[in-house]
């Protein structure tokens, strides 16, 4: 059988230790809306991380060699002759696009070009043209059908979700609503591909 103590304190000083202890919990509490953008940050830098792998697992997992790939088009092209010095064009070409190494070595000389010193390298298709002017080169066309297509797509998606709210129990109504419902779902590229043809 235990023996049970009780102690008793004054009931003004009770007071103040649950006062200090509850300014203490709300000092170390996260304001919420701080707490929630950086829960999304840190979600935003799992994605990038998470996308930035995928890339690079996904062109080095690719069967066949670039690099060979290369040397057979500068051979096509009159631009090399296939006598000798293959292995030295080869380790150029490697290094030059960080694919010298193992996997693991290639994965950080990839993160450190492009997250430090944001390189994105050479362009393995216009080489030796860095891969950061291509795409600054397209970048401008990029923009402009994105935002044409944005602002299309808000423009139809406005006038005809008014058009079938005022007329709910119309038959354009309920069509307006079936196709929209329907091509939500139908991925947007296969809908690009579809209007290209």
């Amino acid at each position: 059988m235990m023996a049970t103590r009780t102690l008793t304190a004054p009931a003004d000083r009770l007071v103040i230790e649950t006062a200090e202890t509850t300014d203490e919990i709300r000092a170390r509490r996260v304001h919420p809306l701080l707490a929630y953008v950086l829960r999304r940050f840190g979600l935003y830098l799992i994605s990038l991380w998470g996308a930035l792998t995928a890339s690079f697992l996904f062109f080095r997992l690719m069967p066949g060699d670039p690099i060979t790939a290369i040397i057979n088009q500068l051979a096509s092209k009159g631009q090399y002759s296939s006598q000798g010095g293959t292995e030295d064009i080869s380790k150029y070409y490697r290094k030059a696009f960080g694919l010298d190494g193992n996997l693991f070595n290639q994965y950080v000389h990839y993160l450190n070009r492009l997250v430090i010193h944001q390189d994105f390298g050479p362009s393995i298709v216009s080489y030796p043209s860095p891969a950061t002017h291509i795409i600054l080169r397209a970048l401008p066309w990029t923009v402009a059908l994105l935002g044409t297509a944005t602002l299309l797509g808000w423009i139809i998606g406005v006038v005809g979700g008014t058009f079938a709210g005022w007329a709910r129990k119309s038959r354009i109504s309920g069509g307006i609503t079936n196709i929209s419902l329907l091509l939500s779902h139908i991925p947007a590229y296969f809908i690009a591909l579809f209007f290209i043809i």
